[in-house]
C-alpha cells in the first residue's frame, strides 16, 4: 500500500489542509491491507475511489465487483455499531436526495420519508464512493479492434448500473489526453471539503463521461438501450 497526500488550499479563507491518500494495488492478495487505511476512527471522513482501466474493458466489471465485495466485507468487520452505521447510511441517502432536488426541482421529497429512485443505493456502505475509469484514450485502439458504439454504450450502461447501487459518481479519465483529470480533482474537493461544484453530468462523449452521485437513474440509463441491437443490455 502506498501513502501520499494532496495539499488543499481554500482561497476564500486562506486556510490549508492536507488530504491523505492511501493507494491499494490491484493485486487481490493484498486485500488484507485495507484495514490500515479504513478504520473506525477515520471511517466517516473517508472517500473511496474504485479504479479500473479501459485498456482491458472485459476486466472492468469483475474487478469492480471483487473490490466492492471486499470493501463490504471489511466494513462488516469494523466495530461501528448499529446506530453509527445507520447514521452514516442516512447521510448517504441525504446526499443523493439533495442532489436530486437540485437537478430536478419537481422531484418529490418528504422530510420524514425520503424515497430514492429504484435501484439507487441498494448497497449503501455509508461511504462516499467514486468510480474512476482510466486510460480512455485506449478507445481508439479498441475501435481498431472492432469495438463499436454499441459496445461502448454497453460498457457505460454496466458501469452506471454498478454506480447506482452504491450511490457512486462515475468518471472516465485520460491523463494522456488530459480528459476529466481537473474535473475529478474539483469533484473530490467538492465531496470532501464541500467546495462549490456546478458541472452537470457529461454522458455524450464516450471518452469523457461524468455522472455525479445523485444524478443517475435506471430510466436515464435505459436511454442507452435504444442503440443496442446486437447486445442485450440486461446480459450483465
Amino acid at each position: 500500500m502506498e501513502y501520499g497526500y494532496i495539499q488543499v488550499r481554500d482561497d476564500s479563507t486562506d486556510e490549508n489542509a492536507q488530504l491523505n491518500v492511501w493507494t491499494l494495488d490491484g493485486d487481490r492478495s493484498l486485500k488484507y491491507l485495507m484495514k490500515f487505511a479504513l478504520n473506525e476512527q477515520h471511517f466517516e471522513d473517508t472517500t473511496i475511489v474504485l479504479v479500473a482501466s479501459l485498456k482491458h474493458p472485459w476486466k472492468i466489471m469483475e474487478s469492480l465487483e471483487f473490490w466492492s465485495a471486499r470493501l463490504q466485507d471489511h466494513i462488516d468487520s469494523l466495530n461501528l455499531g448499529m446506530e453509527q452505521t445507520q447514521n452514516l447510511r442516512d447521510k448517504c441517502v441525504d446526499r443523493i436526495i439533495d442532489y436530486t432536488l437540485l437537478d430536478d426541482p419537481s422531484y418529490e421529497s418528504c422530510t420524514k420519508v425520503r424515497l430514492l429512485n429504484e435501484g439507487v443505493l441498494s448497497k449503501n456502505l455509508g461511504l462516499d464512493i467514486i468510480v474512476v475509469i482510466t486510460m480512455t484514450d485506449c478507445i481508439k485502439n479498441l475501435e481498431i479492434d472492432n469495438y463499436s458504439e454499441e459496445h461502448f454504450d454497453y460498457i457505460q450502461c454496466c458501469l452506471r448500473k454498478f454506480c447506482l447501487q452504491f450511490g457512486a459518481a462515475l468518471f472516465y479519465v485520460s491523463v494522456m489526453e488530459d480528459k476529466n483529470c481537473d474535473l475529478l480533482y474539483k469533484y473530490l474537493m467538492h465531496r470532501i471539503y464541500r467546495f462549490p461544484f456546478k458541472t452537470p453530468a457529461l454522458i455524450v462523449e464516450k471518452d469523457s463521461v461524468f455522472v455525479p452521485s445523485g444524478w443517475d437513474s435506471l430510466k436515464k440509463i435505459e436511454v442507452l438501450y435504444e442503440n443496442m441491437q446486437k447486445i442485450n443490455p440486461e446480459s450483465h
